[in-house]
């Protein structure tokens, strides 16, 4: 029988200061970018970035300096920093 290791993984969800604060987390096992951000981002950020299950087409979020398109990615490594950024409509 295989035992699975407990790993932790840290993850730091930065978020631009006029929509929300930032959170630094733990996750014990690997979880989707999804899951994560729904589970410690305020509601009114996840509102905005979040539709149906998949990312807004305006919001750009990165992982690990990565664009991510897919919601479904998951977490893996042991430090993992989240960028979450929404264009602003300029005119």
């Amino acid at each position: 029988m295989v035992e699975l290791m407990n790993t932790e993984l840290n993850v730091a969800i930065n978020v631009p200061k006029a929509l929300g604060k930032s959170v630094k987390t733990s996750i014990n096992k690997s979880s989707s970018i999804l899951e994560v951000i729904k589970n410690n981002v305020e509601k009114s950020i996840v509102d905005k970035i979040i539709h149906d299950n998949e990312f807004n087409r305006f919001a750009l979020i990165y992982l690990n300096g990565e664009r991510i398109k897919n919601a479904d990615c998951l977490i893996r490594a042991s430090q993992n920093d989240i960028d979450i950024i929404i264009p602003m409509a300029g005119g």
